[in-house]
Order: structure tokens, then sequence, then C-alpha cells
């Protein structure tokens, strides 16, 4: 008698679509069946052929992200593991565009951002990195708050992503040796000079992303990556928030306060920072003006949001045990 055959259980996570590739890690569309529901996740793997260090990364920052709970921080699901070990995080997929994409638009209509929206999307990071903090003890520093890690999903909620340079401001990190990580010309002025690290670095990055929504411009757009950094070591970002047009003088004040080349004449923290801005941000004509802006801008591209344009790589189906 024949022996019955016994269906192949189905793939408990299925990469679908890379949807964009960095310098160690790429993140993918997938399907996850964390039960009997099949959902709609994002995967973040290592890179191929990359390094035993980027894959240790990504556990650090599974170790991180498992910790934060906040509406403005892309959402931890869990930690699976491919046949190969490989540790693949699985994150909530946000359907939008990230604002990289939404200032280039901007600056391609030549239409800056409203003084309200641009003072709610900065008291929006604050609150997304005083969540950050609530989560950890002695709280964490992000050290990439840039354009392209801020997703704005389609009813206009912004939410940080990309913990993969955070950190504890723990005596382990001020001990590490000193390495330039982030984006040069979004870096406070300890970044670039190698000092002991603490939030308020965070609030410098929201006070340059403000000024690149408010100008359509990148921080020192001018300058080359090298004299930008220099600039930023100079202790001259406040001068971008003086070069502003058409911002309330209390705006100014609040964002130059954010940029101060001193931590310590920065808001105590991103709490302190998120009430200083309160009274300019508008967060009704915030989200819309957003949801219409990531729309125009998903509307506009003939490429998935955070799309990689490079060779097709071969889907993945997996069926795993769950990691964690």
């Amino acid at each position: 008698m024949k022996a019955a055959t016994v269906p192949a259980p189905p793939p408990r996570l299925e990469l679908v679509e890379r949807l964009g590739r960095g310098g160690m890690a790429e993140a993918w569309r997938a399907r996850w069946r964390a039960g009997p529901a099949v959902e709609e996740v994002c995967v973040k793997r290592a890179r191929p052929g990359a390094s035993p260090a980027a894959r240790a990364a990504l556990f650090t920052e599974a170790g991180i992200l498992a910790r934060i709970h906040h509406p403005n921080v892309v959402g931890f699901r869990g930690v699976e593991r491919s046949p190969e070990g490989e540790p693949l995080l699985v994150l909530d997929l946000v359907e939008g565009a990230d604002l990289g994409r939404l200032i280039e638009a901007a600056r391609g209509s030549g239409e800056p951002f409203a003084p309200g929206v641009v003072a709610h999307v900065a008291r929006e990071l604050c609150a997304a990195l005083a969540g950050a903090q609530t989560g950890l003890p002695g709280g964490v520093v992000h050290r990439d708050v840039t354009p392209h890690n801020v997703l704005v999903a389609a009813s206009g909620r912004l939410r940080l992503a990309d913990f993969g340079l955070a950190r504890a401001p723990s005596a382990a990190l001020n001990a590490e040796p000193r390495r330039l990580a982030g984006k040069p010309r979004y870096l406070a002025p300890e970044q670039i000079r190698g000092c002991a690290l603490d939030p308020r670095a965070d609030l410098h990055a929201v006070g340059l992303l403000a000024y690149e929504l408010s100008s359509c411009r990148r921080p020192f757009h001018d300058q080359s990556a090298a004299e930008a950094l220099a600039s930023l070591r100079a202790g001259r970002a406040p001068a971008l928030i003086d070069s502003l047009r058409g911002i309330p003088p209390g705006l100014a004040s609040a964002l130059r306060a954010l940029v101060d080349p001193a931590p310590a004449r920065r808001p105590a923290d991103a709490v302190a920072a998120a009430r200083v801005l309160e009274p300019w941000a508008d967060a009704d004509a915030g989200r819309a003006s957003l949801a219409r802006a990531a729309a125009t801008a998903r509307a506009r591209s003939s490429r998935p949001p955070h799309s990689y344009v490079g060779p097709a790589a071969p889907r993945a189906r997996w069926t795993l045990e769950p990691y964690w």
C-alpha cells in the first residue's frame, strides 16, 4: 500500500519585492505567516556577502526595537532566521513614501513646506525620539535621523525608521573606536569630533531636517560633503536657520536652539524640544499636507516606494521557526 503524501507546510516567510538597499542591509516587502493569517510586512536583512559584523548589527537593532513601542516609530514584529542562520528583522510595512522623496518633489515644484507643517514634522520626530528613550534604560541615540529614514504613511503619519546605527549612550558606546557614523550633512558637531554622545545629538539632526523642509535645500547644499562636515564641526548650523525666510520668529528661535553647536544649550531632551515646537505646529494641516505629498510622490514614481533600481533578485520562500 502506497504511503500517503504529507503536504509541505506553507512558507512562513516569503520575500516578494525589494524596497530599498543601504550600505549593509536591504529591506523587502514580504508575506509573513505568524499564525493562521498571512500579513504583509517589511523584512530587513543583511546584503548578500555582508560581513559578520553587519549581521551582528541586525541583532543589536532588534534588541533596541523590541523595547520601543510608539506610534511614530516603525513597529517591530520579531526576528526570524533563514535556513542559513541569517537574521531577518520583521517590521511593520509602511505604505507611503519617505520624507526625502517628498522634499525632492517640493524642490521640483519650488514650493517648500509651510511653517506649521515644518513644526509639525519636527515635533512628531521629537515625539518618536522621546518614545525611544522611554523604552531603554538610559535612552538611545539614533545617530541617523535623515529624510530618507522618516517614512510618511498614506494617512500622513510619520514613522521614524532604521535604528541600524542606534546605540545606548552608555560607557560602552562612548568607549567605541571613534568612527563617523551617519550621513555627513546631518551630523552634530560632537559626532564629527568623536565626542561622547547623548540623545541631544539627534535633536541637532531634527533641526537640520526642519531647515531642509523649509528651504527644500540640503544643509550646506552648495558645499561638498567634506566642506559641509567642516561647517557643521565649526558650529555654523544656526546660520542655516537665520537664512530662512517666511517663518515666524518664534519658530526660528526654536529651530536655532535645536542646532546649537553646544549640546548643553539645546533642549534638555526630546520631550522638552517637542514642547518648544508645540505652539507653531499645525497637526491637522501637517497630516493633510504630508498625505497629499506622499500620494503625489507615489503617483509620479514609476517604481515602488523606497525601491532599489538594479538587477532582479530571486524570491525566497522559507519555512522557519521563530528566532525569538
